[in-house]
């Protein structure tokens, strides 16, 4: 996993969720979204893979959406940033029962 830039979460007006914003880095000011997210688990290797679909609302001076869109790079990014988040509400929640 790479060095994941900060970023705040957004909203937009005809979103039903909110997005992402880059806050630094190569990617600052890159704003994207995640759609349907999977976690599909290979329990016979003990592996699992993260799957997404994502769309991007606003490129940056550096990459238009189109590159972005092409880039493993920055989908491998946006992978690192979503498995973040999910282990924080991981991690967040185990605090949570826990506390009980």
């Amino acid at each position: 996993m790479s060095e994941i830039p900060k970023y705040t979460m957004v909203e937009k007006e005809d979103m039903d969720y909110y997005g992402f914003k880059i806050e630094d880095g190569e990617y600052k000011d890159v704003i994207y979204y995640y759609g349907e997210v999977k976690i599909e688990e290979d329990v016979e290797n003990d592996t699992a893979v993260l799957n997404f679909n994502y769309q991007i609302d606003k490129g940056n001076e550096q990459y238009n959406i189109e590159e972005l869109q092409d880039s493993i790079k920055f989908n491998n990014l946006m992978g690192d940033i979503l498995a973040e988040i999910l282990d924080k509400d991981n991690d967040e929640r185990l605090t949570d029962d826990n506390s009980q």
